[in-house]
């Protein structure tokens, strides 16, 4: 094991005075293990095994312990594993350095919702089959709506003077309705397009199926991925579909995650919404209609740019 030299006693004094003086833990620390190393005292070793164990008592609940608390703390943390046996003694800063050595962080809480669809594997593989073409990809639409939307200010973040940030009225009450933004992504093209409408009823879907089919005039089958909303299964959405060669595909059950428009509402919420006031629904459709435009150049902005000179042309 190394040791440092031996200190003259003039160093010794310099070394404690800095010890007892500094406001910088680390420069206090490292006098500490200079004087230990003097004084032939070994630090002690967390061996792999013993790290196990710390971090198994971390990812445990309080409970598990019979403690009424709720998360560790690091000086809770610290007191159990001296009381259970687990360390003879470690400071709090060096449980925190293992806990981030074994990739343990202090983490918020969140929900999931987990699916019970009887056919959820089929689901999904049919879902991927559609969205992972390379070559000759199908006509793959994704469709939601996105609601209700409802005539309010709404807040959000903006840049502004420091004190003096932007402002918007309040409302009580509001009674003018809500509206529906029944959207459709184009998966392999990225191009967002939709409308407001007031419901989102089984016939609202027929004739929202009649204007996905008007996209693509040439006749090519689409496959429609959309949720298990009742709405969009009716009797009459399912003929609609087969008149219009529009193959329907659900998500699984409790599954949103796997529809791809998902991820687009919230940017255009952020880009269309974000800080307005409008009073009327033709200006607030306006918005949402610049939204989506704007999502479609800077999809397109990410693409490789195609070959636009004719492949006949000769040199």
């Amino acid at each position: 094991m190394l040791r440092v030299r031996e200190i003259p006693q003039g160093e010794a004094e310099s070394l404690h005075r800095l010890m007892n003086r500094t406001r910088d833990p680390t420069v206090m620390r490292r006098c500490q293990v200079v004087f230990h190393s003097m004084q032939g005292f070994s630090p002690p070793k967390f061996t792999a095994p013993l790290r196990r164990a710390m971090v198994d008592v971390a990812l445990s609940s309080p409970r598990d312990h019979g403690y009424a608390f709720g998360p560790w703390t690091l000086d809770r943390l610290r007191d159990t594993l001296v009381m259970d046996g687990v360390v003879e003694s470690i400071s709090k800063e060096r449980l925190r350095e293992i806990l981030h050595e074994e990739a343990v962080s202090f983490l918020a809480i969140k929900t999931w919702k987990e699916s019970k669809d009887p056919k959820f594997r089929q689901k999904v593989q049919r879902l991927r089959e559609l969205t992972n073409r390379e070559h000759n990809p199908p006509i793959v639409v994704a469709a939601d709506e996105m609601g209700p939307i409802s005539l309010k200010p709404y807040g959000g973040r903006s840049w502004a003077a420091q004190g003096h940030p932007d402002r918007v009225r309040a409302t009580y009450r509001r009674t003018l309705g809500v509206r529906h933004l029944m959207g459709m992504y184009d998966y392999y093209h990225h191009t967002f397009r939709g409308y407001l409408s007031p419901r989102k009823r089984g016939s609202d879907w027929v004739r929202f199926l009649r204007y996905v089919r008007s996209w693509y005039p040439s006749g090519g089958r689409i496959y429609l991925i959309q949720d298990n909303l009742s709405a969009h299964t009716t009797p009459a959405c399912r003929r609609e579909a087969r008149r219009l060669r529009i193959s329907l595909v659900p998500t699984p059950t409790n599954a949103s995650q796997w529809n791809p428009i998902e991820t687009h509402f919230r940017s255009l919420r952020q880009k269309s919404l974000t800080g307005s006031d409008f009073r009327d629904w033709r200006s607030l459709g306006r918005a949402l209609q610049g939204g989506m435009r704007e999502l479609n150049q800077l999809h397109n902005a990410r693409l490789p740019r195609k070959l636009t000179r004719c492949l006949w042309v000769r040199r």
